[in-house]
């Protein structure tokens, strides 16, 4: 969001190269050093890919959300025949359902990947898809934002291959229910996310809502789902480029927190954000 002390950096017209298209709010951009090149990519990237949303500025007016998408979110996918899906599976150890994702996955080799987030045990494998696949995990607390960072870190993982291009986010009692060759198919040629997202005006809705998420975070803009979600790339970037979002529910969302309210992070974050 625009503001008084913003650091704008234009960005100019190649045609026109004195005319400015936009300018860039860079103040929630992570300083550029020799060993975060990658975070400070994503979060660059994200403003460009995201030019829809407040986090660019052509004027120093705010920027209101909920706009129309614009023609870069509702332009024709172009698919390549490497583009592939990362299954994300966060899960405390084993995956019991290791040899039906087997079955589901053979004879698609290059169309997948997979990343495991492990809490609690090292996973014992049946299949070959998912041997050596975990990641650095760490401890998930329900209800906590070690959710969310677990999350982030199967997002952060699977962003570095190029050619995933959707990412889905599962449990360890997730099972397809579908042909692999239908959900590669529905989930390529189709330009949206899927998050659950509704409003819940209930104690265990937007009661949770705490104060000190204002100014950002109104209490009307809060909202509600579960946290398993199929993400696009340019919407899994722009997840891991934010800061704003993830700092208030960190530090101001979890079970209580503010007076008896049991703000669950996993529940709100997403949805919220991308309201």
């Amino acid at each position: 969001m625009a503001n008084d002390n913003a650091q704008l950096v234009p960005v100019y017209n190649k045609t026109t190269p004195s005319d400015s298209l936009i300018s860039v709010n860079m103040n929630g951009i992570t300083k550029l050093t020799s060993s975060n090149y990658f975070t400070w990519k994503l979060q660059v990237y994200a403003l460009f890919e995201a030019k829809h949303t407040n986090c660019i500025t052509s004027s120093e007016k705010p920027i209101k959300r909920h706009r129309q998408p614009s023609q870069q979110t509702t332009s024709p996918r172009v698919i390549k025949k490497s583009s592939k899906i990362a299954f994300m599976f966060l899960t405390p150890g084993t995956l019991p359902f290791e040899k039906l994702w087997d079955l589901f996955f053979q004879g698609h080799e290059g169309k997948f990947s997979v990343y495991i987030h492990a809490s609690k045990d090292t996973p014992v494998h049946t299949s070959r898809y998912f041997v050596n696949r975990e990641i650095r995990s760490d401890e998930v607390v329900w209800g906590r934002i070690s959710m969310i960072d677990a999350e982030r870190r199967l997002l952060t993982n699977a962003l570095r291959d190029p050619e995933n291009q959707q990412f889905v986010l599962l449990s360890d009692s997730c099972v397809p229910l579908r042909s692999f060759e239908y959900m590669y198919n529905y989930m390529m040629y189709s330009n949206v996310s899927y998050v659950d997202c509704f409003d819940d005006p209930g104690p265990h809705g937007t009661g949770r809502h705490m104060d000190h998420m204002l100014p950002e975070i109104p209490k009307e803009d809060f909202r509600k789902g579960a946290q398993w979600f199929s993400m696009k790339r340019q919407h899994a970037v722009i997840t891991m480029a934010d800061s704003l979002y993830y700092s208030k529910f960190r530090d101001y969302c979890g079970p209580g927190i503010e007076g008896n309210k049991n703000c669950i992070a996993d529940e709100h974050y997403l949805p919220t954000f991308f309201y």
